[in-house]
């Protein structure tokens, strides 16, 4: 059976599959949803109660306050680890994955692709998303990056990443701006109700566009992967 469940998964278009599970409230919602997938593939859960997953492999999170840049951190330690792909996939978001998706090798897939400088049309705060620009921009500048050159910020729900020869680089620029990221977004810094989500939870949210601008520093090639490529069916 071992050797079934290692064929699969160094078989899979997505490589190695992880997600992030912290708090009493979402491990009380998706571990038995997790810890079934775990019964018949190979899934790394960052969590704060590993107790809940024994069909995974697990990694203790023990931060008092929960971080969303941990969560993009798990992902790249968990590349570093393995030397290969691997795909992090939100915990609310894991509904009957087509582990086959096809994929190019030297590229990072996320779900969606954002304007960085342009509000969506259907946003219901612009002036909100404005300041959180000039926040970021701020972080971007005090990092040694200019951020007229951003123009996209990447989805967090679904990123998979390749392991390429620039690794250890992309790696330690991502990690370095870790601090900034979590000090300047948190729950006293106010963007009104469209990030009451992720001020109310933890720190560092939107931490994605760490890892964009980094990509784009590198010549990284990113691209968007529509919803139906990598479910076989959804239905929440």
């Amino acid at each position: 059976m071992l050797k079934i469940l290692l064929y699969i998964l160094l078989n899979m278009s997505l490589g190695f599959l992880c997600t992030t599970v912290v708090g009493e409230k979402h491990n009380n919602k998706y571990s038995k949803r997790i810890n079934n997938y775990g019964s018949d593939v190979s899934i790394d859960v960052l969590t704060d109660m590993p107790e809940l997953y024994p069909n995974c492999k697990t990694t203790l999170y023990s931060r008092e306050a929960f971080s969303y840049y941990d969560k993009m951190m798990f992902l790249l330690d968990s590349v570093k680890a393995y030397k290969s792909r691997v795909t992090h996939i939100d915990v609310d978001w894991f509904y009957n994955i087509d582990y086959n998706t096809k994929v190019e090798e030297d590229t990072f897939y996320t779900y969606h692709i954002f304007d960085y400088n342009q509000p969506k049309e259907t946003s219901r705060s612009p002036n909100n998303y404005q300041l959180l620009v000039r926040v970021l921009n701020t972080i971007l500048y005090n990092n040694g990056y200019d951020s007229a050159k951003c123009k996209h910020l990447i989805g967090e729900a679904f990123m998979s990443l390749p392991y390429l020869d620039n690794f250890s680089e992309l790696y330690d620029r991502v990690k370095s701006m870790q601090i900034d990221f979590e000090t300047k977004l948190n729950n006293s810094t106010g963007f009104g109700s469209r990030y009451n989500k992720y001020q109310n939870t933890g720190v560092g949210y939107n931490e994605g566009m760490a890892l964009t601008v980094v990509m784009d520093y590198l010549g990284m090639k990113y691209e968007k992967l529509h919803e139906k490529k990598f479910y076989k069916t959804r239905n929440i």
